[in-house]
Order: structure tokens, then sequence, then C-alpha cells
């Protein structure tokens, strides 16, 4: 098994809006996915060669498809695209008999957006994933949270969670435990453009749910295999 989790800022060279990504290979399988970097050819003859590597915050840099949060293994806050200045640190890594992952503090990534968020991503047990979200909305406005996942597994959206199967017939439960209520939900998953490159082999599936104003609220998501 193999989980990787990402932190960082979208500002830096040819980043992404991927902070608090993560990627986890089992049984020979990918569950969650990076799509990768569009092509910078097509980018540029588009939108044009300023706006492709533009990283402030409003650039239309941020519109392409592969490069949004709403295409990473990460959160969105009510619909907001990330700080692209807000650094996403490692608070420490977990590796012990049982468990191994680390600790990313993703606050300064949804300023204005939420209080505070953190994420844990483990492998307990060497046999389940754990992506753990706690997540502070402000005192003055609620957070809305789209939970994505990036997969070319065939999804099925169920009521009480997510089936995973894999080319090679294994199958993964996904399911989410939390203090509020949570919609699974599938999400676009091609661009709007015709000069982006199509995805056909690709799924975007996740939840929704909201925090209250001033409310703390933890999402413990588990990627279970199915025997």
């Amino acid at each position: 098994k193999f989980l990787g989790l990402k932190g960082g800022k979208a500002a830096t060279s040819h980043g992404h809006m991927d902070a608090g990504t993560f990627v986890y290979d089992a049984y020979n399988v990918r569950w969650a996915m990076d799509l990768g970097s569009e092509d910078y050819t097509k980018l540029e003859i588009n939108i044009g060669n300023g706006p492709t590597w533009d990283s402030s915050q409003n650039s239309l840099r941020w519109d392409v498809f592969r490069l949004n949060n709403k295409q990473h293994n990460t959160l969105t806050i009510n619909d907001a695209k990330h700080n692209v200045e807000g650094f996403a640190t490692v608070v420490s890594a977990i590796d012990s008999e049982t468990e191994q992952g680390a600790v990313l503090d993703l606050t300064p990534v949804f300023a204005g957006e939420a209080a505070a968020v953190q994420r844990t991503g483990k492998i307990v047990d060497s046999r389940n994933l754990v992506i753990l979200d706690e997540i502070t909305a402000r005192p003055d406005k609620e957070a809305r949270i789209r939970w994505t996942l990036v997969t070319e597994t065939s999804p099925t959206v169920e009521e009480d969670g997510i089936t995973l199967t894999a080319s090679n017939g294994r199958i993964m439960r996904v399911t989410t435990e939390a203090e509020v209520g949570i919609t699974y939900a599938s999400f676009p998953d091609e661009p709007s453009t015709a000069y982006e490159t199509p995805l056909p082999t690709v799924s975007i599936v996740g939840f929704e749910a909201t925090v209250p104003a001033g409310a703390s609220v933890s999402f413990r998501t588990v990627f279970t295999p199915v025997p």
C-alpha cells in the first residue's frame, strides 16, 4: 500500500490548487489519482501565455479543469478556489506499528472561508485508509464542504457511501462519519472547454456537507477493502 499527501501552495512554479490532496495505491490499484498537468501549448494558444503562467488569485489559470481544487482529492469550501498564497504545512508524521501517514494544516488555504482546517491521512493496521478532516467554520458564516475523490475505478454512489470497483475485480468501500448530514454525490468529470484534454476514464465522486457558523465538525472517511 502507498499513501502520498501534498502540502504547499498553488502560487509556485507549475503549481495546482491541490493542497491537501492525496493518492492511494492498494491491491495493485490506484484508488485515488492525480490528473496531472494540461498541455501548456493548448492553454497558451487558447487563453494566452500571460494568463497561463500568471499565478495570482484571479488568474484564468485556475479555471483550467486539471489545475482547480475541485478536480483534486482535497476539500473545497463555499465553492471557493483555494487561496493561492495559503501554504499547507506538514504538522507531523505518523509512523507506528499500526498507523502510517501525516497531519496537514490546511487553514491558510481556506483563508476567509473557514477558521481552521486540518487533514490527517493514514493507513491503519495495513488495511484501511483513513482521511480525517477537522473543520471549524468562521463565526460569521457556515462552511459548505465538498469532499472530492478523483478515480479511474468504476464508482457507484449510494445513500450510505461509495463503492469503487477496479478493473482487476478488487472492490473498495468509501464511507464517512460526521456529526452533520452528508450527501454522497458524483461531480463533473470532463473539462467544459473544447481545447482541454478529455478524460473518458476518470470519475469524480465524494460528498457534500455543511458546518454551521462557529461550529467544529470532524469528517472521518474510511477506505475499506471488500473481500
